[in-house]
């Protein structure tokens, strides 16, 4: 009997040992392979290609004729949370200033301030984007990742000629898609598009950006990457407290950065 029931413990626990055992389950979520991506930060700097002509109550105004760069550098700044498997919250922040002191080489009407040629003139214009964002991953095989977006974006354009000032604050709601690529396990790269018009009270227009970059995670939780991005704003109309604009900004940027995962 004895020995029956050693040879039962025996065979009981041959087959234990050949049951599979489960593979460890990673403590984070992580892409590509070891990152962690439960919090990331990337920051960096831009080198931007610009251009804005706003008509301010009629009067067309081209900025970058009145001396103001069209090449200019900028830091900013994105953040992403992970809040579940599939769910992303993200924001990001980048801001330009520009400026330029010469004399008018032609008739300038701003505000209903007439600017004669030749008359000293000082420009300047701070423009802060902005945007908060919802990153829903559909598809995800640890390898390709596809995402549908959603969020606000927001621009705020502040311009100054000699002692006239406007202020223009513009926000709407975005729809995209994006794409991830696990391309090594230490390189991602992410392509993205987002976009919409929108009819509001103070802004009728359309605000779309789209990006493309490449992560080098040197470590872990330490990656060096470039990218470029674009960002096109449409103004069609835009009702201020004591003027009316429309017209376009346009951004084309090439960005260095470095992102720490956490």
């Amino acid at each position: 009997m004895k020995f029956a029931v050693a040879l039962a413990l025996i065979f009981s626990g041959a087959a234990r040992a050949q049951e599979p055992v489960p593979p460890p389950q990673p403590a984070s979520f992580t892409f590509p392979g070891s990152t962690p991506e439960s919090f990331k930060v990337r920051t960096g700097y831009a080198f931007n290609d610009l251009n804005s002509d706003f008509a301010y109550d009629g009067a067309l105004i081209d900025f970058e004729s009145l001396g103001l760069t069209s090449h200019a550098g900028s830091y900013n700044i994105t953040l992403s949370s992970r809040i579940s498997r599939r769910s992303v919250i993200e924001g990001g922040f980048l801001s330009i200033n520009r400026e330029a002191h010469q004399n008018a080489a032609h008739e300038i009407d701003f505000l209903g301030s007439v600017i004669a040629p030749g008359a000293p003139l000082d420009v300047t214009m701070k423009t802060r984007f902005y945007s908060l964002g919802y990153r829903y991953y559909a598809f995800d095989n640890g390898v390709v990742r596809l995402a549908g977006l959603a969020g606000l974006t927001g621009a705020t354009v502040d311009t100054t000629i000699n002692t006239q000032s406007a202020s223009m604050t513009m926000r709407s709601p975005q729809l995209g898609a994006g794409v991830e690529w696990a391309v090594t396990p230490s390189i991602e790269a992410e392509m993205y598009f987002r976009g919409m018009r929108t009819n509001l009270k103070h802004f009728d227009g359309s605000m779309t950006s789209a990006a493309l970059s490449a992560t080098w995670f040197v470590w872990p939780s330490v990656g060096v990457g470039l990218g470029v991005n674009r960002v096109d704003i449409r103004l069609h109309k835009y009702e201020g407290a004591d003027f009316t604009a429309h017209g376009l900004y346009n951004r084309s940027s090439a960005v260095l950065f470095v992102e720490g995962a956490f």
